[in-house]
């Protein structure tokens, strides 16, 4: 089985190389497109966030940050108190950051494995700066009722945590710690110099991923058998910037083009979900229950920004 698995990656790789030499200039393009994408809008947000966040994790002050902020957790949710922080580093930092937090407090033994795994996905979302400036704005050139839309935005990774919650409550496989425990587990100061080489590390996988799907989307483009609509789909699916934009152009009715970028936004994109890929599987957590959280979190945001256009 081993043996199969590397034969098929060793001949997608050579599949891509060729692709990449036969359309050189569309591939150079792209790889431009995404790194300046990454240099001008995530590297100045994230790795300032990523540093501090990192700083955070490795002191005390975590424990009174979810000491006072881990009541809705702990009596709705009946999760670990921990999770409250994991859940307002990802919201508010956006994308990796929820999954690179609940991964370290998974390694810091402050949250339990179930919920490391549910976490990484749910907290895993794109940030109030993001919605509002990039997509709300930019993107959708302000749409009537956008409060409602950003409710909905945030309500709907809620609702898939709650529905996720009561299933392995149900299976009885979720044990949240107690607070008397996750206060007794001993921090070690993480030197300043191994905090800047992991925020460095973090945005270079990043950088290099928005890269590469940035190329996947250019080749897309020039491919003759798939549509311009097809295409604008797949480079949502791919990457949500530049794949939300592409979609915004399409003459569609504006309510399948809002449901459709929100959704998207939700789920992610692909791209994400390789920059994720290496924190779930350092800590043995399943990528396919990632992609099914993420993809279901997509699924409902879409869903009720498309109930919302039909009630008003």
């Amino acid at each position: 089985m081993t043996a199969i698995k590397n034969q098929i990656q060793m001949f997608f790789l050579l599949a891509l190389i060729i692709f990449l030499i036969i359309f050189a200039p569309q591939a150079a393009t792209g790889a431009k497109n995404g790194l300046l994408l990454w240099f001008n809008n995530v590297l100045p947000v994230l790795f300032p966030f990523s540093f501090l966040l990192q700083i955070i994790m490795s002191a005390d002050t975590l424990a009174g940050i979810s000491r006072h902020a881990g009541f809705p957790t702990r009596r709705l949710l009946h999760l670990s108190p921990f999770c409250s922080f994991c859940i307002l580093a990802g919201f508010l930092c956006g994308f990796p950051m929820g999954a690179v937090t609940a991964s370290q407090a998974l390694k810091n033994k402050q949250i339990t494995r179930d919920e490391a795994q549910i976490l990484s996905a749910v907290c895993n979302h794109a940030s109030p700066m993001f919605l509002t400036g990039y997509i709300l704005h930019q993107v959708l050139s302000d749409p009537p009722f956008q409060h409602c839309l950003i409710l909905i935005f945030y309500i709907s990774p809620f609702l898939w945590l709650w529905i996720r919650c009561c299933m392995l409550h149900h299976f009885h496989r979720l044990s949240p710690l107690a607070e008397s425990n996750l206060l007794s587990v001993s921090h070690s100061t993480i030197p300043f110099r191994k905090i800047l080489l992991n925020s460095s590390e973090l945005m270079l996988r990043i950088g290099v991923c928005m890269m590469f799907f940035a190329i996947f989307q250019e080749l897309i483009h020039i491919l003759p058998f798939i549509s311009h609509s097809a295409a604008a789909v797949l480079a949502l699916l791919l990457e949500i910037t530049s794949g939300t934009s592409a979609l915004s152009t399409l003459p569609w009715p504006e309510e399948i083009k809002t449901s459709l970028i929100m959704g998207g936004t939700a789920f992610g994109g692909l791209c994400i979900a390789f920059q994720t890929y290496p924190l779930l599987h350092a800590k043995k957590l399943s990528f396919i229950q990632y992609m099914a959280d993420k993809s279901a979190v997509g699924i409902i945001t879409a869903a009720l920004v498309c109930l919302l256009y039909q009630i008003i």
